[in-house]
């Protein structure tokens, strides 16, 4: 009986991915075995993307940030409507959801992404 090691690290992109043991017979050109397995990689979910538009007197503005901790300061007149949308990634599927203080802002989303839309923003809009 003969076996082969091979180690490696694997990464969050080689999810789903097959790893596969080929065994070729010597003196037999073409008789072959092979058995597969496949990969379910388990990874915590990476800092959160948040992007979207902001939209005042028909023009578009694009809001793209990616969050390191600090708030997201977006600056805009009365009026305008904000819509943003958050990711993360993760395995498994993180929940993401929006809040406001201890107010969760409409319902979580497993694996994201969640939107939240703020319509004529006014001073009472001032840390969502």
């Amino acid at each position: 009986m003969y076996s082969s090691e091979r180690g490696f690290r694997p990464v969050a992109g080689d999810d789903g991915r097959d790893l596969v043991c080929r065994v070729s017979y010597p003196g037999f050109k073409r008789i072959t075995a092979q058995a597969s397995v496949q990969l379910q990689i388990v990874y915590p979910p990476g800092t959160p993307e948040v992007n979207g538009t902001l939209r005042r007197d028909g023009h578009a503005e694009a809001v793209m940030v990616v969050l390191a901790g600090d708030p997201l300061l977006v600056l805009t007149w009365e009026g305008a409507a904000l819509n943003l949308t958050c990711r993360a990634g993760g395995n498994p599927p993180a929940s993401v959801h929006w809040t406001r203080g201890n107010k969760t802002l409409g319902d979580p989303v497993q694996g994201g992404p969640a939107h939240l839309e703020l319509h004529n923003l006014s001073a009472t809009n001032i840390g969502v």
